[in-house]
């Protein structure tokens, strides 16, 4: 969830995006990322260890094209969501979709905009309030606006489908599985989708695979993969693709030894 800023040209090669909840936390694909459910931990805050400057940790698979797209996919899945300090940080995992021509290249948060749906554990800004592990979506609109929106739920363990899809009148359809949310106003067309895990601590946990990566052309055809897509992360986080542009395995902080990794 980008807070206030997107991710840079750097970032190509080596996370891939920095998104709406900038202000509070940050997430990545497939990461591991740790929060205590509705109460703040007592330990210490331990900030990630990163070189991006909003100090969150990122995981994530990037993929930019040159040709304009209207929209992404992703399967997403964690075993684990736990945010060390769920009163002030979060931790998700996650799909981002440029919107108004971003590809997540601009290196100016203030030109680029995007709609990201995925799963958060933890409070975030600009409207979500909740703590509980549940499904979110959040957009950055070309009026400069930023807008968060708590959503169901979720089972950890579960696989849920996200996605993002050009609806035509500036408006983007946001799916949190069966369920629909508009984007708008918030013009055509993408040239960036990320997935992926984003934290704030160290200490955050989140045990998670991403799969079943999908783009939308503008014929409206959907396909699998994102050739030459780029994945990385920062430390302590980790990257591992399952599958090379298809599926991976981000993960942050295995903390306290909470499960056994099954991929």
């Amino acid at each position: 969830m980008m807070y206030a800023e997107a991710p840079i040209s750097q970032r190509r090669a080596r996370v891939g995006a920095r998104h709406m909840l900038e202000v509070v936390a940050s997430l990545t694909v497939l990461v591991v990322g740790a929060l205590f459910l509705g109460v703040p931990s007592a330990s210490a805050s331990q900030p990630c260890t990163t070189n991006e400057s909003n100090g969150h940790c990122y995981s994530t698979a990037f993929y930019s094209v040159s040709s304009p797209m209207w929209g992404g996919s992703a399967t997403v899945e964690s075993d684990a969501l736990t945010a060390a300090h769920p009163s002030s940080g979060f931790v998700t995992n996650e799909l981002w979709v440029g919107t108004d021509g971003t590809d997540f290249n601009e290196g100016d948060v203030s030109q680029e905009y995007w709609v990201e749906v995925g799963m958060i554990s933890g409070v975030a800004a600009y409207g979500c309030t909740a703590t509980s592990d549940r499904f979110f979506w959040f957009d950055h609109r070309p009026d400069g606006s930023y807008h968060c929106h708590d959503g169901a739920n979720i089972s950890l363990g579960g696989n849920y489908n996200v996605s993002v899809k050009w609806a035509g009148s500036d408006t983007w359809h946001v799916w949190e599985g069966s369920t629909e949310f508009s984007s708008t106003p918030n013009a055509c067309c993408s040239y960036g989708l990320i997935a992926g895990v984003e934290s704030m601590d160290n200490t955050d946990v989140e045990d998670g695979y991403d799969s079943v990566l999908k783009k939308e052309d503008t014929s409206g055809n959907w396909t699998n993969n994102w050739p030459g897509s780029v994945g990385g992360a920062d430390a302590p986080a980790t990257f591992t693709w399952a599958v090379t542009n298809q599926s991976f395995v981000p993960w942050e902080n295995f903390h306290g030894g909470c499960c056994a990794r099954r991929r």
